[in-house]
């Protein structure tokens, strides 16, 4: 008898969050031209489209939820949301990200009754922050105040009132062929679900050669295929803990995840500390330019 997914994603979809990413632009255009000073000294994609949607793009990403404190809110996702514009040895760090780009979040119920409205409104989302990242590993940690998340009405809407709770980690991978579930919100498509099978344990060298990035991971191969802009997306058992968290994939049948043991040290090294508080308050997002990965 098949497995019944619906009760690990009905309780996984109220952690999932869309991480939207806007270049900040000023009239001097001094902060276009950092970004173009971080591209040109990694050099880790020559010019063109990717490179340019780096410098120029809105980026997005999946996040979850990891903890929940008072008003704040804690999201991971990946440290690739901001392409080409680091690499290990020359990373960088939250204040440079929170200089170059205007970080915001969106909760699934504010998504599932704006699309229940049909409406053709800006969307509201909520003020973030990046207070943590890990180039090596893929890894970001972002913040926002609880009571900035939306909830969608007509005409308006105050802080959402539905739970975002915390998701679960889980230390061990499971058994090779067993079944698992990820769930990624790329953009306009929320709640997408896929569910595929563990392959086997690989190293980032194996995957990626040459390593430009200079990434120091072990990632897990799964047998499923992952849309752009499904980068940060949890992958659950059947318990519906997170064991994996989606780095990407080639464009078929396989994907590839960050292994457990780097989101629970990065989150232990990084989870209580007190960070830098959001920007104050929610705002319609860039909707132009959306780089789609």
């Amino acid at each position: 008898m098949a497995f019944n997914w619906s009760p690990p994603y009905n309780q996984a979809k109220n952690s999932i969050f869309f991480v939207f990413m806007t270049p900040i632009e000023d009239e001097a255009e001094v902060l276009a031209r950092e970004r173009k000073l971080l591209a040109d000294a990694v050099k880790t994609k020559a010019r063109g489209k990717e490179l340019a949607n780096a410098l120029f793009g809105c980026p997005t990403s999946t996040g979850f939820c990891v903890d929940v404190r008072g008003d704040e809110i804690a999201i991971i996702t990946t440290a690739h949301s901001v392409d080409h514009l680091f690499t290990a040895s020359n990373p960088l760090t939250p204040a440079q990200v929170n200089r170059l780009f205007r970080v915001q979040v969106l909760c699934g119920h504010y998504e599932s009754a704006y699309a229940q409205a049909k409406s053709e409104a800006e969307r509201t989302y909520a003020n973030a922050r990046v207070v943590a990242m890990n180039c090596a590993t893929d890894l970001m940690l972002v913040t926002a105040r609880l009571s900035d998340v939306r909830g969608y009405a007509a005409g308006g809407g105050g802080p959402c009132h539905e739970p975002h709770p915390p998701m679960v980690r889980c230390a061990t991978i499971g058994d090779t062929a067993q079944e698992c579930l990820m769930l990624s919100w790329p953009p306009y498509k929320p709640n997408m679900l896929s569910i595929g099978r563990i392959g086997a344990r690989r190293t980032i060298d194996d995957m990626s050669k040459p390593n430009k990035v200079e990434y120091d991971m072990d990632l897990l191969e799964v047998q499923m295929g992952s849309g752009q802009g499904s980068s940060g997306a949890p992958l659950l058992n059947e318990r519906g803990e997170v064991f994996g968290m989606l780095h990407g994939g080639h464009g078929g049948g396989q994907s590839y995840f960050i292994c457990p043991w780097h989101i629970i040290e990065f989150l232990e090294n990084n989870i209580g500390n007190p960070p830098p508080p959001p920007p104050p308050g929610a705002g319609a997002s860039c909707s132009k330019r959306l780089k789609l990965g």
